[in-house]
C-alpha cells in the first residue's frame, strides 16, 4: 500500500547503491521495510543526535541514531518489484525473517560443503619471493597503481599458504589484471611449478601469449600457446612438452581441458572470464580446483560468481584505481542513422584512429560491412567472426592490429581482453540484445590510453524495447566512470534477479527482505554452521571472534552539520561509510577524504570521528558499552573479551592506567566494569589513549 512519502513514479531503475533520497525504500533489520523520510537532529538522552527517520505503514515512524545506522539497508530486488511496507508491531516482519532464515539453511549447508573442501584440501606452499621475482617486477614499464600492489600481495600470501588458493580478482578493463597474472605465474614457475592460463577465445589466447612473451622473454621461462591458430603438428609437440615438464606456462583455450593433456607438475590455474565457459568445461575445472591454486580474472563478475565471493565461499580482490591519465568513455544511445555514424567515424579518422563496429549476427555481417563500405569508399573495411577458419581470421586480425584496416566489423569475439590502443570508437549494433556485463566488456575495448574514447549503443526505437533492455542500456550509459565494473555487476544482479543465483525458489525471499539483508542473513547462517560443524581456518581457530557492537552513550552532540555537508544524501553516505570502518586505518582514510573535500571539521564532526575511533578500539578489545558521565567514564567489558583470563585483564588494565596516571575503580560484577575518573573536557582524548595502549598490549 502506497503512502504519502513514496513517490508515484518510484521504480527500481532509480536504485543507486551509493545514493539515498527521501522516499527511497529501506530495510531495518528489526522493524522491516519502510521509507526514508530524511535526517533530523533531535534531543534525546540529554544530548542532540542526528537520526535517520523511517516511516512505516499507517504513518508510524522510527528514529535511528547514527551509531546504529548499520542496522538499516537500502532495499534492492529485481524486475521493478515494489515491496509491501511493514506494519509495526504486527509480527509480520518477524515471520518474514523466520521464513527466510529457514530457507537459507539448505543453501548454507551446500555452500559449507564447498567451504569445507577448501579448508581441508592440501595444496602446495609456495616460497617467498626471490631476487629474480623482484627483478622481473621492477621491469614493469608503467607505474603500479596502489590497488595493483595490494592485490598482488594478497595473491602471493594465498600462494604461500598450504591450502589451495581460490581467489576472484575483479578489475576494470585496462586496470592491470594481466600484469598481476604474469607476476603470479612467474612466482609459480620460480617454484618449479607449471601454469595454465585458460581463456575463452582464440584471439584472447594470442594476445595473452604476446603479453607474457613480452614481459618474460629475457627469463628462462618456456611459454607455449594452444589454440586453433596453432597447427596440429605443433599442438602435438606442445602437449608432449607439457607432459614432460618442458613447458612452464601454457596459454590456452578449452583445448587444454582435453583428456589427452597431462601435466608433469601443475601448480597454478589462471582463468580469464570464467563465466564464458560451458558446463562441461566447468566440471573439468572443478576437478583441477581440488589441489591447484586458482586465480580467476574478471572485469564484471556475473551474479553467481559475485555472490559467492561476497558471502565468503571464495576469496575476493578488487582493483578500483585506474591507471594515470585514463579518461572515461563517452557513451551514447542512438538509432541507426547514417549521419550520426558518419560524423563519429570521420572524427576518429581525422585523428588517425580506428573503429570497431560490433554486429553480432554472422548471417548479415557481410551486408552491414558492404553498407559501411558505401558510406566510406576511401577507407579499408573488413569483417571477422568466430566461425571463420584460422587461416582467414588470423591475417584479418593482424591487418587490423597493424593499422592496415580502418574499420573492423565484428561479432562479440572481441569481447574478452582484446587490447588495441589505437581503436577509440566503437559502435554496438542492436545493443538491446546484449547482456549488461557483455556491453561493459565490449565498451572496454576502447579507451585504453589517454585519448578520449566514444561508445555508441545502436538500438531500435526505444518504445519497442523490453523493460529489462532499457534498464541495461540506461545502466551502461550511466556508469561511465573508471572502475564501474563492480557497480555494473551489482546492477546486473539486480536486473537479472538475485533469485537466479541460487534458484528461482529464493526469489520470493529476496523480494520480501531485499538483497542486502538477504546476503547478510546468509553470511550469518554460514557463520552459525561453521561454529556448529567446527569448520574453521587456522586463523579462526587461534583468534577469538568478537561479534558484539559497542554502544557509546555520550551527552556531547556528534554529527556533521548542514553547514559542513549540505546534502542529506552525502551526509548519510559518509555516516554509513564511518559505521562500516573496520579499523583505525580505514577511519583515518575517511577522515582525510572528508577534510580534503569539505575542509577542517567543526567540533561536532571531530567528536564524531573520535567516538567512531573509540568504538572500533573498544569492540576489538571486547567492550560492549561506554557511558560518559559528568566527571567519569564507565566501561562495560563483555564476557567474550580479548583477554585470556581475569588475572591478565587486571594486570594489563592496571599497567595501562598507571602509565597514563589516571584515577580508576573496578566494579566486580557479572559483566566486569571499569570507572575512569575524568572531567568532560578531557574524556574523549584520554579514553582514546587508554583504548589505544590497551589494544597494543593485548596484541603483543
Amino acid at each position: 500500500k502506497s503512502f504519502r512519502n513514496l513517490p508515484k513514479d518510484f521504480n527500481v531503475e532509480k536504485f543507486d547503491i551509493n545514493k539515498i533520497e527521501p522516499g527511497d525504500i529501506m530495510v531495518h533489520i528489526d522493524y522491516g521495510i519502510g521509507a526514508f523520510v530524511g535526517l533530523e537532529i533531535i534531543k534525546a538522552f540529554n544530548t542532540k543526535k542526528e537520526c535517520l527517520i523511517l516511516e512505516y505503514s499507517g504513518g508510524s515512524k522510527i528514529f535511528v541514531p547514527l551509531e546504529k545506522i548499520s542496522t538499516v539497508k537500502k532495499y534492492s530486488s529485481s524486475d521493478g518489484f515494489i515491496p509491501k511496507i511493514t506494519k509495526l508491531n504486527s509480527g509480520e516482519w518477524e515471520r518474514t525473517k523466520l521464513r527466510t532464515k529457514k530457507s537459507l539453511e539448505k543453501i548454507s549447508k551446500e555452500l559449507m560443503e564447498l567451504y569445507a573442501k577448501r579448508m581441508t584440501s592440501t595444496g602446495f606452499s609456495f616460497e617467498a619471493d626471490n631476487d629474480l621475482q623482484f627483478e622481473m617486477e621492477m621491469e614493469f614499464p608503467w607505474e603500479e597503481t596502489p590497488d595493483q600492489r595490494t592485490v598482488t600481495e594478497e595473491i602471493k600470501k594465498d600462494m604461500e599458504k598450504p591450502k589451495p588458493m581460490d581467489r576472484l580478482l575483479c578489475g576494470d578493463v585496462g586496470f592491470g589484471k594481466t600484469e598481476i597474472a604474469i607476476r603470479s605465474a612467474f612466482k609459480a614457475v620460480n617454484n618449479s611449478k607449471q601454469v595454465v592460463v585458460l581463456v575463452p577465445t582464440t584471439i584472447l589466447a594470442d594476445q595473452h601469449y604476446k603479453s607474457f612473451i613480452g614481459r618474460l622473454e629475457k627469463y628462462p621461462v618456456k611459454i607455449a600457446m594452444l589454440s586453433r591458430f596453432v597447427t596440429k603438428k605443433k599442438q602435438k609437440d606442445i602437449i608432449t612438452s607439457i607432459g614432460n615438464g618442458d613447458v612452464d606456462i601454457v596459454i590456452s583455450t578449452i583445448r587444454i581441458l582435453s583428456k589427452d593433456i597431462k601435466f608433469k607438475d601443475l601448480g597454478l590455474l589462471i582463468i580469464d572470464e570464467e563465466h564464458h565457459f560451458g558446463v562441461k568445461q566447468k566440471e573439468y575445472i572443478k576437478q583441477l580446483r581440488k589441489n591447484v591454486d586458482i586465480l580467476s580474472l574478471t572485469a564484471t563478475p556475473i551474479p553467481r560468481t559475485l555472490h559467492f565471493s561476497l558471502i565468503g565461499a571464495r576469496d575476493y580482490s578488487q582493483i578500483n584505481t585506474p591507471p594515470k591519465f585514463r579518461l572515461p568513455i563517452l557513451t551514447e544511445l542512438i538509432e541507426f542513422k547514417e549521419d550520426i555514424i558518419k560524423k563519429a567515424i570521420t572524427r576518429e579518422m581525422r585523428r588517425n584512429g580506428q573503429v570497431y563496429f560490433v554486429h553480432n549476427e554472422i548471417q548479415s555481417i557481410k551486408t552491414i560491412t558492404l553498407k559501411l563500405m558505401e558510406l566510406f569508399p576511401n577507407l579499408n573495411i573488413n569483417y571477422v567472426h568466430g566461425q571463420m577458419k584460422e587461416r582467414e581470421l588470423e591475417p584479418k586480425m593482424n591487418d587490423f592490429i597493424n593499422h592496415k584496416t580502418d574499420i573492423l566489423v565484428t561479432t562479440a569475439i572481441i569481447e574478452s581482453g582484446i587490447d588495441i590502443p589505437n581503436v577509440n570508437t566503437i559502435f554496438i549494433n542492436r545493443s538491446n540484445r546484449f547482456g549488461l556485463a557483455q556491453l561493459y566488456q565490449l565498451r572496454g575495448r576502447v579507451g585504453r590510453t589517454n585519448r578520449r574514447a566514444y561508445c555508441y549503443l545502436i538500438v531500435p526505437k526505444m518504445r519497442k524495447l523490453k523493460p529489462d533492455a532499457i534498464k541495461r542500456l540506461k545502466t551502461i550509459k550511466r556508469y561511465t566512470s573508471l572502475g564501474s565494473g563492480y557497480n555494473i555487476a551489482l546492477k546486473d544482479l539486480e536486473i537479472r534477479g538475485a533469485g537466479n543465483v541460487f534458484g528461482i525458489e529464493q526469489k520470493g525471499n529476496i523480494q520480501s527482505i531485499g538483497y542486502e539483508l538477504y546476503t547478510q542473513m546468509l553470511k550469518e547462517t554460514l557463520e552459525e554452521i561453521k561454529e556448529n560443524e567446527i569448520i574453521k581456518t587456522e586463523e579462526e581457530k587461534t583468534s577469538k571472534k568478537l561479534s558484539q557492537i559497542c554502544e557509546i552513550l555520550s551527552p556531547h552532540p556528534s554529527f556533521f552539520t548542514e553547514k559542513y555537508i549540505e546534502s542529506q544524501s552525502i551526509r548519510l553516505r559518509f555516516y554509513r561509510r564511518l559505521s562500516e570502518a573496520k579499523n583505525i586505518k580505514d577511519l583515518n582514510k575517511l577522515n582525510s577524504e572528508l577534510e580534503d573535500r569539505y575542509g577542517k571539521m567543526d567540533k561536532y564532526g571531530i567528536r564524531l570521528i573520535n567516538i567512531i575511533g573509540n568504538k572500533i578500539l573498544a569492540e576489538t578489545i571486547g567492550i560492549n558499552k561506554i557511558e560518559h558521565k559528568h566527571d567519569y567514564i564507565k566501561l562495560f567489558f563483555s564476557n567474550e573479551n580479548k583477554f585470556n583470563s581475569i588475572e591478565e585483564m587486571f594486570n594489563i588494565i592496571n599497567t595501562t592506567i598507571k602509565t597514563l596516571k589516571l584515577k580508576y575503580k573496578f566494579i566486580p560484577s557479572e559483566n566486569f566494569q571499569l570507572i575512569i575518573y575524568l572531567k568532560e573536557l578531557e574524556q574523549e582524548k584520554r579514553l582514546n589513549e587508554f583504548l589505544y595502549i590497551l589494544n597494543s598490549k593485548i596484541n603483543l
